[in-house]
């Protein structure tokens, strides 16, 4: 079988096999995909069309997505997936990495809130470090004369912290004592308006009974004199019948009745008469209660009003004195901040000048400790930053429009379906 370039028809020579010919130098069937191919990897590949400034954050973003951290920098953490790498031209990678860097993303979170509280709670202990070796150089044995000017500072601000506690103390003393009379005289007060309340109840049933007494004696009065006017007419009505008779027989019986009436009728007029001095008795004792019920009820205003006169000084006086209380806890607080600041300042001098003493050694091995493992904690979170930064904004964006569009086609076709 005749072998030769198809080009220009030219014999290949015997044992050609690299598809290249030898006369015109062009690329032949035989072989001609593994030559291109070679090409291929020789020559420099065409650039995407992509920012520069895009292309040279590539190279930091792969070095954090070949990453997956189950320790950062010696700091224990829970397991990270790894950040996942720029994905390929593709609508299934784009959800793909949108839903494996929301994974990475909401892992780092939680791990950053993590290590946040212990490098915020390690940074206080830090601190409380600092100032138990502050206030082990003052107090050390022998006396460290490195730092006597300290000292003789620190001596000023225990001063100052000893009297600000002290007029604290006797402040609030000075309350619970104001406190207690307060409550004392309020006591005594409510005592006496309590008196006078009970008194004027008092009156005013009393004044109940007599008014429901007056008004029985009333009422029996207009029955004697509701029984008057009765007889008064029956007399009326038999002396028009006693004249208008003219037997003399039952004249005389009517007038006979009239008679008994008639004395009735003066029986009941001294009955009625009984009733008069009974029912001005009671008005009286009414009039008198009424006075009395009036005076009480003023000395109860007043006495309310005092009370509540009273007991408006006192809450100025106690509000008076809470204002200092609160202004003397400041001036101690201060006091006392200060003194801490001054050992921190005292046990961080300390610790950069390495004093030499043995009751000190314990405080500088502690003190290193904790701020190596506060620096590697810092680290750790400098780097998981990073790595939350190193996304592909624009796989991001279709990869979660990609999703949007699915959910929407999904619910349109339970719509139709339903």
């Amino acid at each position: 079988m005749r072998r030769c370039c198809p080009y220009c028809q030219q014999d290949f020579a015997e044992g050609e096999t690299d598809g290249e010919c030898k006369s015109c130098g062009r690329a032949t069937s035989l072989g001609a995909e593994t030559r291109l191919e070679k090409e291929k990897h020789k020559r420099p590949q065409k650039p995407k069309l992509e920012t520069h400034a895009k292309e040279s954050s590539v190279g930091r973003k792969k070095s954090l997505q070949e990453q997956s951290l189950k320790a950062v920098d010696g700091v224990s953490l829970p397991h990270l997936s790894p950040v996942p790498k720029i994905p390929e031209p593709s609508v299934i990678q784009y959800v793909k990495y949108t839903f494996d860097f929301g994974l990475a993303w909401w892992q780092r979170k939680k791990a950053l809130k993590g290590i946040g509280e212990s490098l915020h709670k390690d940074n206080s202990n830090l601190e409380e470090l600092y100032v138990d070796l502050g206030r082990a150089v003052r107090y050390a044995e022998p006396k460290i004369v490195a730092f006597t000017e300290e000292f003789n500072l620190l001596d000023k601000l225990d001063e100052r912290r000893f009297d600000a506690e002290n007029a604290y103390t006797s402040m609030v003393v000075e309350k619970t004592e104001k406190t207690s009379k307060h409550e004392l005289e309020d006591t005594e007060r409510e005592k006496i308006i309590d008196g006078y309340s009970g008194e004027l109840q008092d009156a005013e049933n009393a004044k109940n009974v007599l008014e429901r007494e007056k008004r029985e004696l009333y009422s029996q009065q207009k029955e004697i004199e509701k029984e008057q006017k009765n007889i008064e007419n029956e007399i009326r009505q038999g002396e028009s019948n006693a004249s208008n008779e003219d037997d003399m027989s039952l004249a005389a019986q009517v007038r006979t009745v009239l008679e008994k009436k008639r004395k009735s009728l003066v029986e009941l007029s001294a009955k009625h008469k009984d009733f008069l001095i009974p029912i001005q008795n009671k008005e009286k004792e009414i009039l008198e209660k009424s006075n009395k019920i009036r005076y009480l009820r003023d000395q109860v205003d007043n006495q309310k009003r005092r009370y509540k006169s009273i007991k408006q000084t006192h809450k100025q006086e106690q509000s008076h004195i809470e204002g200092q209380i609160e202004e003397l806890n400041k001036h101690w607080m201060a006091a006392d901040r200060d003194m801490l600041n001054q050992f921190e300042s005292l046990g961080r001098q300390c610790n950069l000048e390495r004093i030499a003493h043995d009751d000190l050694n314990d405080y500088y091995d502690s003190i290193e400790s904790l701020r190596s493992r506060v620096s590697k904690e810092s680290g750790a979170l400098v780097r998981i930053e990073k790595e939350m930064e190193a996304y592909d904004k624009s796989a991001l964006i279709k990869g979660g429009a990609a999703i949007g569009a699915g959910v929407f086609l999904f619910f349109v076709f339970l719509a139709v379906l339903f």
